[in-house]
């Protein structure tokens, strides 16, 4: 109970999909993932060893794969955020950002994609970037904030190449934020990334199912264990493909 109060105190900012647990206190990753309510972890979050984790990462079988980084992605040149934005310092206080692995896979049906304008001021959890289905807008809000310094109009001609290279060539935007280094201690660590991932990849399979009316949503739509998420579009229209989206990158 006293936990809900807290929680409605926080301003709609600090909630907005992003993390407000110090980084010191994190919780479980499944915990984080919205796949369990509560749990108490005995082995100081060293996931690899917790037999809970093994478990649930099993649970969701191959199509997972293709929702969670590859191996040869350097997942600490990456500050990843609940929101499934990540941002890349280079030099200076200038940074990259783009979409996830989770988050390219689950808008490779977009329309389209609407970046802000070279110059535009952007401040922290203001929109990054918005993802058209249809008539439905899914809107990315920025982990840190400042002025745009480039934009990635490629992705605006080809929006198929934020699924193919999410942090590669399918980064969004080019930012000037001074504010930057405080800003990304509400990232998830490094070494819990995967595993974070690999949660919500759980949390998906659940939703989807839920759905669908089946027991793996992942399966059902799965094709040599990539999950058909066009397939998803069609079953639930529009507007309830939005909304699933929403779910992970807005939180609603």
């Amino acid at each position: 109970m006293e936990q809900k109060k807290e929680q409605e105190k926080l301003s709609p900012e600090e909630t907005h999909g992003f993390s407000v647990i110090p980084r010191g206190e994190l919780s479980c990753v499944w915990v984080l993932a919205g796949v369990l309510s509560y749990k108490l972890c005995d082995r100081e979050y060293q996931c690899e060893a917790c037999p809970l984790d093994i478990e649930m990462r099993h649970l969701y079988g191959t199509a997972s794969s293709h929702l969670t980084p590859h191996e040869s992605v350097d997942l600490k040149e990456f500050y990843h955020y609940p929101s499934h934005g990540w941002v890349r310092p280079l030099s200076g206080d200038r940074a990259l950002m783009g979409v996830d692995q989770f988050l390219s896979v689950l808008i490779s049906g977009a329309d389209g994609v609407l970046l802000p304008r070279i110059g535009q001021k952007v401040s922290h959890a203001g929109w990054l970037a918005k993802f058209v289905i249809e008539d439905e807008v899914i809107t990315l809000h920025a982990p840190v904030g400042g002025t745009v310094l480039n934009a990635n109009f490629r992705v605006v001609a080809r929006p198929e190449i934020i699924t193919t290279s999410p942090y590669g060539d399918g980064w969004l935007v080019e930012m000037k934020a001074p504010d930057m280094k405080a800003e990304i201690e509400f990232s998830i660590p490094h070494d819990q990334v995967r595993n974070w991932l690999s949660g919500q990849t759980q949390r998906l399979d659940r939703k989807i199912g839920i759905a669908i009316g089946a027991r793996s949503g992942l399966d059902v739509l799965a094709q040599d264990g990539l999950p058909r998420l066009d397939r998803l579009r069609d079953s639930l229209g529009n507007k309830g493909y939005a909304r699933l989206i929403r779910a992970f990158v807005e939180g609603s």
